[in-house]
């Protein structure tokens, strides 16, 4: 997968010059989707549930433009789940929009919306040509963002953020330091005299990445400070911490992905006294609000066009019953480069919660997936 990375930026590139000369002016467009059939069958307690669909998992439109050798911009336009305004399917956004210099190696500034560095694969979660499975690691799966918030397990805007990589002998340090809004904001129909998508909150998100990298070897822990919405309990801001450790490694032709998020939660004696009485009241709400996440993947590089993989995910949300001791989900999968720019991917999975002591309602389901990835 490492060769397939360099492959793709390599291509990138390359489309870069391209668009340079059709247009007169040193602008780069270009872009990638990825489509997919998906069969699924579920459980939740008594009730069995089973659907198949093809869809546009993703669609992703890229602009850069180079001012000189030390300035770019970049904008990721990014739709999902086969967007339609006209049936009013899926959704669209800005991704990234930034500007950024960068004067050398060890120093580089970013200005505007981007994605942010957190563990491993956030900032390159959307880059599905560079990715062997369809079903990502679920707190990155943005197709599941209308089940799963994932902005709680991983940040997924920044506006200031200033990156490099410092180089001694074999070993390269990466850092990231970087700052945004708060991802949650006070809902729409709420009576707030304020333009769409202020931060309407006091504070602002802070956060940072720090790793160390030696050939295939890539090992960094990541962190992130801000709040969670916690009105509709009655407590407002509460103070979040998200925890990130990552490691990657290859060994001839396996490869290892691996990851650990945890996310705490700081509340006062007032607001654990009022989650207690909520949940007191509640067969759904516990009164802790940590969460839990982690992954492995081991892959096989067969040859430069076959991947072959396994993961196993492991998710817990303390706050909700019926997940409090956790979901796991268990893949396998394959993908194939037929030509360079194409990737053909095949994947099943097979997910089911642990039982909760005191609301015993098991839930479960396997899917399988087929899909493509194409670079234009």
């Amino acid at each position: 997968m490492y060769l397939k990375t360099l492959f793709f930026w390599g291509l990138f590139a390359l489309y870069s010059t391209c668009a340079c000369a059709q247009l007169g002016e040193d602008l780069a467009i270009y872009g990638y989707f990825q489509g997919q059939y998906k069969a699924e069958s579920s459980e939740f307690g008594n009730l069995k549930m089973s659907n198949n669909s093809f869809s546009l998992q993703q669609i992703n439109l890229l602009l850069k433009k180079n001012f000189g050798e030390r300035f770019s911009s970049f904008v990721d336009l990014e739709s999902v789940n086969t967007y339609s305004t006209e049936r009013g399917w899926g959704g669209m956004k800005f991704s990234e929009a930034w500007f950024s210099y960068n004067p050398k190696r060890s120093l580089n500034v970013k200005l505007g919306l981007q994605v942010p560095v957190f563990n491993n694969l956030n900032d390159i979660k959307n880059r599905t040509p560079l990715l062997p499975y369809l079903f990502r690691p679920v707190v990155y799966e943005t197709s599941f963002n209308t089940f799963l918030r994932l902005d709680i397990f991983v940040p997924d805007q920044a506006y200031v953020n200033v990156d490099g990589t410092l180089v001694s002998n074999r070993l390269k340090f990466d850092y990231a330091f970087y700052a945004g809004n708060e991802s949650e904001f006070v809902p729409p129909d709420s009576v707030v005299t304020s333009l769409a998508s202020t931060d309407t909150t006091k504070s602002k998100l802070f956060g940072g990445r720090i790793g160390v990298r030696r050939g295939s070897l890539k090992a960094g822990l990541s962190g992130t400070m801000d709040h969670t919405n916690m009105q509709q309990l009655g407590m407002g801001a509460v103070r979040r911490y998200r925890i990130g450790a990552d490691l990657s490694f290859a060994i001839n032709s396996f490869f290892v992905e691996s990851e650990f998020i945890s996310v705490l939660h700081n509340l006062s004696e007032e607001e654990q006294a009022t989650l207690s009485f909520i949940s007191d009241q509640s067969l759904f709400l516990n009164d802790n609000l940590n969460k839990l996440y982690y992954y492995f993947l081991l892959g096989y590089r067969v040859n430069d066009q076959i991947t072959l993989y396994s993961s196993f995910d492991h998710l817990e949300d303390r706050a909700q019953v019926l997940v409090e001791e956790g979901v796991d989900i268990f893949s396998v999968g394959a993908a194939y480069w037929p030509i360079y720019g194409a990737v053909l991917k095949i994947q099943y999975i097979d997910y089911w919660s642990r039982e909760s002591p005191s609301l015993p309602i098991p839930f479960g389901g396997k899917a399988f997936f087929a899909g493509i990835s194409v670079f234009f």
